[in-house]
């Protein structure tokens, strides 16, 4: 009897182990984060990640473009956090168009003020987030 308890044990650890292994795979991975790395305002494959583009990559899941330096797609559970290239210091995005409404779950950190300006040239508001879409750090705190 001994014996077989022993066997029994032996062949239930891989069963455990498969069962501990298939549980944490089926966990979603959490939301990987997406750089702007340039201070344009354009939307295409350029090999660029802009702010719009950052917005909706975020939002749809997809990258916005094949191109090297494109904005990756917003996989993942959770907050999408969308931040900017440290390269970017002292630059403005000056808009040429509205950006798109934020109405998932996208939070936007911002270097801080003196570090990167959003004009909207009066004529284009700078973020609009649909309640429950998103929120805005322009200081770059990380908002808990």
């Amino acid at each position: 009897m001994r014996k077989l308890a022993t066997s029994t044990c032996l062949l239930a650890a891989p069963a455990l182990l498969a069962l501990a292994i298939s549980v944490l795979t089926i966990a979603p991975a959490s939301a990987k984060p997406i750089r702007v790395n340039s201070d344009l305002d354009t939307d295409g494959d350029d090999g660029v990640c802009t702010l719009r583009e950052a917005i909706d990559s975020a939002q749809n899941g997809t990258p916005s473009g094949v191109m090297s330096g494109e904005c990756p797609g917003g996989t993942g559970s959770g907050v999408v956090k969308i931040t900017f290239d440290l390269d970017l210091a002292d630059d403005t995005i000056t808009l040429t168009g509205q950006l798109p409404v934020i109405t998932e779950r996208v939070k936007i950190v911002g270097p801080g003020a003196a570090q990167l300006t959003i004009d909207g040239d009066s004529l284009y508001r700078h973020f609009f987030a649909q309640s429950g879409g998103g929120g805005v750090d322009p200081l770059g705190r990380e908002a808990h």
